[in-house]
């Protein structure tokens, strides 16, 4: 359907000009009022394409899509798109004042919002007789409807518990902070993006189905469409191709336009760098590759700032990728620095050898060794379930030497393994008591006392 191609055009020219969810006010420093005014316009466009496509049912390359015998009034349908602007404006209202209320969790009102505001939009503009929610057709689109919203709170959920993690265990001066949270906004901006767009696809698509006319108005439309085609010419055609051209283009002017008058909040530019330490041949070390991809975005002072950063990190042994994992970090897999007049090029793979075990730590946040022949990887989230005795002596060298961003894992470990080295530990933080070299440790690695703590709490109480 032609229509809900337009509609993806003009959400992707939002989201590149603008953050989701599609709003018209926004509190934007000095400049919101220009901001206001910028999103006002793109609603009125995006509205009296709206009232266009569900009330006359028509798309915007049809040759017969204006009537010259249609007053002007009647074509714009005026009233319908203010109204749709106002609902939006109280919208934005409600869920700006909310945002103080809900903080994290007004990602639930955003997306349920979302899906409410077509359904407004979708009643301004549907006339009462081909309302498909004025009959039964109207519950199975209901309840396609809140199968989308169910399925995005399932990511907000995902999404808000990272955020709550973040907060919970570090502190602000760490410094991958501020860009985790921002990467957390991004994807909550694309998933709301998805969201908006399928809901209002299924709108379209399911107000042109079930308003297929009766079977002797079908037979006379066919009748009625076979004398147009004999009528229509090659002319027509290209004039329906140039339109849909033409749309295309008035939407990159669009584009254009917004970033060049006013830059705030689009997207300057995405960013891809690669760095490699994987050695083509089979050599008996860990390697690593990485692919950091970086995306910007003018901010209120007019300055680049990054919305998203993530790298990639592919670990290689011999020759064979042993574990894929995302981090929020800017660390490429190789340093560089200059002796004299010599750059040295480092990994970031530490070398640690405990009670004649040999190990690596890569970023400070992998356990690497062999076990049994076998090479293997250890992050968060990605535990080592079966029992290796190489692993025990890792883990407690770690927590005796308080790398804390191991101990979760670790601890989890060593109460199944070893309960009698890790029984004390989890009693005494449980108590909140650390000694000084523990707290320097957390200090440096930003990581809240009351979070480990917590953890020893939890994990103490579910010792064997």
């Amino acid at each position: 359907m032609k229509n809900v191609l337009v509609l993806i055009m003009l959400n992707v020219s939002f989201g590149v000009c603008n953050l989701y969810p599609k709003h018209i006010v926004e509190i934007n420093g000095s400049f919101s009022v220009f901001a206001i005014v910028i999103n006002l316009i793109f609603y009125l466009l995006f509205s009296l394409f709206l009232v266009f496509s569900i009330d006359k049912e028509k798309d915007l390359f049809s040759v017969d899509s204006f009537s010259p015998h249609e007053k002007f009034s009647k074509k714009i349908e005026l009233k319908r798109i203010l109204l749709i602007c106002a609902t939006q404006i109280l919208f934005d209202i409600i869920v700006l004042s909310m945002t103080f209320i809900l903080h994290e969790n007004i990602v639930y009102l955003r997306d349920f919002v979302t899906v409410l505001m077509w359904v407004v939009i979708y009643i301004i503009c549907a006339t009462k007789e081909k309302n498909i929610f004025r009959n039964s057709k109207g519950y199975i689109v209901a309840l396609v409807l809140v199968l989308l919203l169910l399925i995005s709170s399932h990511y907000d959920f995902k999404l808000s518990k990272e955020y709550s993690l973040l907060v919970d265990k570090y502190s602000v001066e760490w410094v991958n902070f501020e860009q985790s949270i921002n990467n957390l906004d991004f994807l909550f901006g694309i998933k709301n993006f998805l969201l908006d767009t399928i809901t209002g696809s299924v709108l379209l698509i399911s107000h042109a189905i079930f308003n297929k006319s009766d079977k002797k108005k079908a037979i006379q439309n066919i009748q009625n469409k076979k004398q147009r085609i004999k009528q229509k010419t090659q002319d027509q055609k290209i004039k329906e191709a140039v339109r849909f051209f033409l749309v295309i283009v008035i939407i990159f002017v669009m584009v254009f336009v917004k970033t060049l008058v006013f830059p705030v909040s689009c997207i300057k530019g995405i960013n891809i760098r690669t760095s490699k330490t994987h050695n083509i041949s089979e050599s008996e070390e860990f390697t690593a590759n990485t692919k950091k991809t970086v995306i910007k975005r003018i901010d209120s002072n007019l300055l680049e700032r990054k919305v998203f950063e993530i790298t990639n990190n592919k670990l290689f042994y011999k020759g064979k990728c042993i574990l894929e994992y995302n981090s929020s970090d800017n660390l490429l897999a190789n340093s560089f620095e200059m002796d004299g007049n010599q750059m040295i090029i480092n990994d970031r793979f530490e070398k640690r050898v405990e009670s004649g075990i040999e190990f690596y730590l890569y970023k400070s946040k992998v356990i690497c060794f062999i076990h049994n022949d076998t090479p293997v990887a250890i992050g968060y989230g990605n535990e080592h379930k079966n029992y290796s005795e190489q692993l025990v002596i890792i883990y407690k060298s770690l927590i005796e030497n308080s790398d804390w961003n191991f101990f979760e894992q670790g601890a989890k470990y060593l109460i199944e393994h070893d309960s009698k080295f890790i029984k004390p530990y989890l009693e005494r933080f449980s108590l909140g008591e650390f000694n000084d070299a523990e707290l320097k440790k957390l200090d440096h690695l930003s990581i809240n006392k009351s979070y480990i703590q917590r953890i020893s709490k939890e994990l103490n109480n579910t010792k064997k």
